[in-house]
């Protein structure tokens, strides 16, 4: 059973660090752009927990680092290291343990126009499997309407292990189903959302697991709060067993910078996440997203490029 409540929970208070990731398209530039420099997490006594700091070549990312507090102290635990080579790209993830730098997984992307259409994951730590898992992704247009996972199987072929779909309505996302290949048979419909639109904007979103020859119902849903066209709130609940009801979990606050770049992410628990910028453009949010996570517009980060005109770590 996937997409647990507190799952969420962990996910919003601690963060994820997510190394195979997607590009996020921005209009015409000016020549006052911003990039991503610093991420940092603290509690809610204000204690620094953790830090990534990035890295660029000319436009593009070429490195970024994370720190943990460890004994009082941030220490660094990650890195990864991205080359490109034209609509070709790579990641080389490590890990540091006791002074020593570690590789633990390799990505190979395929790019198309910005867009991520094809990625090959090997892990290098034991057991070790190189090119053991694939993600295909089709668009039309800009917009994602499938992925799929691959597994390569004991004869070097590939078997479809994972498939989701997202569905349109005028544009505009109206479900999104996930299916997986859990007994080795065949893809079956494990999970689906259903989106909610209200003013051109994604207002909310229930989810919950699909159980064949059951109604499916939704047990989890998600709300949106806007200022402008900027999500200020995010607010997740779960169903009351046996009812109509629904109780909170929490809630996600998110804060923005006169440019309009997100400055701050507060959860109900305390916690905050800050993001801070530099001069520059690039194109880090290729690197720090899946594809499918543009697919809703939720606050994250961008390549922080401003317009005219408007303003973790494994996948396998």
């Amino acid at each position: 059973m996937k997409k647990l409540p507190w799952l969420f929970l962990i996910l919003v208070c601690t963060g994820i660090y997510n190394s195979c990731k997607d590009f996020d398209i921005q209009p015409e530039l000016i020549d006052n752009s911003v990039r991503i420099k610093t991420i940092r997490e603290v509690d809610k006594l204000g204690i620094e927990k953790s830090r990534e700091v990035f890295f660029y070549t000319k436009n593009r990312l070429t490195f970024y680092k994370l720190y943990t507090l460890e004994k009082g102290e941030l220490k660094e635990k990650q890195k990864v290291l991205i080359s490109y080579d034209g609509d070709f790209a790579w990641t080389t993830i490590s890990a540091k343990k006791n002074d020593q730098w570690t590789v633990l997984q390799e990505c190979s992307y395929s790019l198309s126009n910005n867009l991520i259409i094809g990625k090959t994951v090997s892990r290098l730590k034991w057991p070790q499997c190189l090119n053991c898992w694939k993600y295909n992704y089709k668009y039309q247009g800009t917009k994602l309407q499938e992925w799929t996972k691959l597994i390569k199987d004991e004869n070097e072929g590939w078997r479809e292990y994972r498939k989701a779909e997202f569905i349109y309505d005028n544009n505009k996302l109206v479900e999104y189903k996930d299916y997986e290949n859990y007994d080795n048979t065949e893809l079956k419909l494990d999970y689906k959302k259903l989106y909610f639109n209200q003013n051109g904007k994604v207002a909310g979103w229930q989810g919950g697991t699909y159980i064949e020859g059951q109604e499916w119902e939704p047990v989890e849903k998600a709300d949106y709060y806007y200022e402008g066209t900027n999500v200020i709130v995010k607010s997740f609940s779960v169903r009351i067993a046996n009812t109509s009801n629904w109780k909170n979990l929490g809630t996600v606050n998110y804060n923005y910078n006169a440019n309009g770049c997100l400055s701050e992410k507060i959860t109900s628990s305390g916690s905050t996440t800050i993001y801070e910028y530099e001069n520059g453009s690039g194109n880090t949010a290729q690197f720090y997203y899946n594809p499918e996570d543009h697919v809703v517009n939720e606050p994250g980060l961008k390549c922080a490029r401003i317009s005219k005109g408007s303003f973790h770590f494994f996948q396998e």
